[in-house]
């Protein structure tokens, strides 16, 4: 049997924007200053995870003699400043086209980011994304990031829609739990930045987000 679907809620990097690798080079850049290098691979785990829990694990896993809250400034500064202003920044291929549709239909939509909330409005507004969103759920509204389902949970609350009628399209496998856990449609959107996430937890997997209309749901 087909689920019907009255709403979909947006993870905000690596699914509106094609953000990650800004943010796996602002890491590397940090811990790189503090003696440690990093790959891709030593940050599969941390995906999707609020910044605030992010540097946390950070600083215990290599044990660094600094606090989490002094990291995540200097990530803060640099990452606004990147989403204000930086080339490297831009929506995901196939994002305008999917808002664009789901807006002549008149699907009510949500964003549920684990950014902070000024990092997310800035580049929300910067693209002019921001008011096509009925709400805004950042790290910043939440005691529990994913995968925990608090933030998917809260959007649903502000769509005002229950949330089994809710899809969520994410690029984190951190994500896609936080979905399940909140139990919603999950759609995996598979791309070059997160090859290395399990897409196991995903009820149906995209490479473009004009795909969406593929998937095995039916929109009002």
């Amino acid at each position: 049997m087909e689920t019907i679907i009255h709403a979909v809620i947006f993870d905000m990097d690596g699914v509106l924007f094609d953000s990650e690798p800004v943010y796996d080079e602002c890491t590397f850049n940090i811990m790189q200053r503090r003696g440690v290098s990093l790959t891709h691979h030593d940050l599969k785990d941390l995906r999707g995870l609020t910044s605030e829990f992010f540097w946390q694990i950070l600083v215990e896993r290599h044990k660094l003699q600094v606090s989490a809250e002094e990291l995540l400034q200097e990530e803060t500064v640099a990452l606004e400043h990147a989403f204000a202003f930086s080339s490297a920044v831009m929506p995901t291929p196939g994002i305008k086209e999917l808002l664009s549709e789901l807006g002549a239909r008149n699907i009510p939509i949500a964003v549920g980011t684990s950014s902070q909330r000024p990092r997310a409005e800035i580049i929300l507004k910067r693209f002019g994304f921001y008011d096509l969103f009925k709400k805004v759920v950042t790290s910043a509204e939440v005691t529990q990031g994913k995968p925990h389902p608090d933030i998917f949970l809260l959007a649903s609350d502000g769509l005002n829609m229950n949330p089994k009628d809710c899809l969520v399209i994410e690029d984190s496998t951190n994500g896609m739990m936080a979905a399940k856990n909140a139990g919603m449609f999950a759609v995996g959107l598979l791309g070059p930045s997160n090859q290395d996430q399990s897409m196991e937890y995903a009820d149906f997997v995209i490479t473009n987000p004009i795909e969406l209309w593929n998937a095995p749901c039916l929109f009002k």
